[in-house]
């Protein structure tokens, strides 16, 4: 759970170095990330992408009495967990070619495909 500014101006500064990041983390040990954007001028771009990234949740705080529901939300998520580090394998028939897969981290080998979901939780949908 990052909250934030999302001004980045310490350390690594670069979006794009920032996401390679978080895809890694994501991708290789499971880690989301769900963020909490506060403040008047806030970088909403940085931090929506980088919840989409994690595959976590993207928040808004408008002022200081939404934190505690907005966390309570956030972490009743987490206890209610239906599934985790699930994947989607489709097997792609011979006349169809798969060009990309949007929203979610995915591996093609051969005519496999498999979408990460990671963790899937009580009513939440996931689309590709």
């Amino acid at each position: 759970m990052l909250l934030s500014d999302g001004l980045a101006n310490q350390g690594i500064v670069d979006p794009n170095q920032i996401q390679k990041i978080i895809r890694s983390k994501n991708n290789v040990e499971g880690i989301s990330i769900s963020t909490f954007g506060v403040g008047r001028d806030y970088n909403e771009d940085l931090m929506t992408s980088m919840a989409e990234t994690g595959t976590g949740n993207y928040y808004f705080i408008d002022n200081a009495a939404e934190i505690a529901g907005i966390f309570k939300k956030e972490l009743n998520n987490l206890s209610e967990v239906m599934a985790q580090n699930a994947e989607l394998k489709i097997t792609i028939p011979e006349y169809v070619n798969i060009d990309r897969v949007y929203g979610q981290p995915y591996d093609q080998q051969g005519r496999t495909l498999t979408i990460k979901l990671h963790d899937i939780f009580s009513q939440e949908t996931k689309g590709a």
